[in-house]
């Protein structure tokens, strides 16, 4: 397995999430930040979310602001992000 390939991280990353494993899924996630992803807004938001059910509402907040910094019009993040302000 080649490490600098998004394949495996993106397949980790989705096995872990299927299994309930968030802290798994956020290392996958992270590292194919590194690999310059074609959806950036995307992962970005994945982590955010993943980082809400974990119980981290720093790191989830910073997730997603930096989703919507990529697409402003983002709406999942914009709720994600009401929701994460509403908790605090």
């Amino acid at each position: 397995m080649n490490p600098l390939q998004r394949f495996p991280h993106e397949s980790l990353a989705r096995a872990a999430e299927q299994m309930g494993d968030d802290s798994l899924a956020i290392e996958a996630n992270t590292a194919l930040l590194a690999l310059d992803p074609i959806d950036l807004a995307g992962l970005h938001f994945q982590l955010a979310t993943l980082h809400h059910r974990a119980g981290r509402a720093d790191e989830a907040k910073r997730h997603v602001l930096l989703a919507l910094d990529e697409a402003p019009r983002y709406r999942a993040a914009h709720e994600l992000l009401l929701k994460l302000v509403e908790e605090k």
